[in-house]
């Protein structure tokens, strides 16, 4: 069975531990929800867990490998993170930005393939964007802009999809129905 795990992971940075003794063990299918106040530590458990950042103690691992001895590419297509603040600076389209996820499948200079397209269209349709496709992010409301981050995060079907903070931005009914197509 697959993992993506911590083991007695912490982080310090300057004299300060922003995390310390963190044991987790997430698994494909499985909902996993921490809860904390502010600073807690949440947000730096979860860049552990994707790889972005590395352990000062202890260590983080994909399937039982040492996640500092994947590559990025490898861990990417396994391991999806939305981050709480996302700023969409650049006007790029929905489906261009979506279709960002698909970076890790690609090599450099490829095109998208039918599996490319496919994994597009169906993060669109379920974090219900499609029908902004065309439209430029940047002019997306807050909520439209955390559905187009969830869906680029989707589009790269991941086995593990870390999302912090994924509800900031979204109304109630759009959150409900971001859950049910996700089963």
């Amino acid at each position: 069975m697959s993992s993506l795990a911590l083991h007695d992971a912490g982080v310090k940075i300057e004299d300060r531990w922003l995390a310390r003794h963190a044991t987790l063990e997430l698994h494909p299918r499985q909902l996993t929800v921490l809860i904390g106040p502010n600073g807690s530590g949440k947000t730096t458990l979860l860049r552990l867990l994707a790889g972005l950042w590395h352990p000062t103690e202890g260590r983080g691992t994909l399937d039982g490998a040492d996640l500092r001895s994947l590559g990025r590419r490898f861990v990417a297509q396994r391991v999806s993170f939305v981050p709480q603040d996302t700023h969409l600076a650049f006007d790029f389209t929905v489906r261009e930005t979506i279709a960002m996820g698909r970076h890790p499948y690609l090599g450099r200079f490829e095109r998208e393939g039918t599996d490319d397209r496919e994994a597009i269209s169906e993060a669109m349709t379920r974090a219900d964007v499609a029908h902004l496709a065309k439209r430029v992010v940047t002019e997306l409301s807050g909520g439209e802009r955390q559905r187009v981050v969830i869906a680029r995060s989707l589009a790269t079907r991941a086995r593990v999809i870390l999302l912090d903070e994924p509800t900031a931005n979204l109304d109630i009914a759009r959150l409900m129905c971001l859950i049910f197509a996700s089963n």
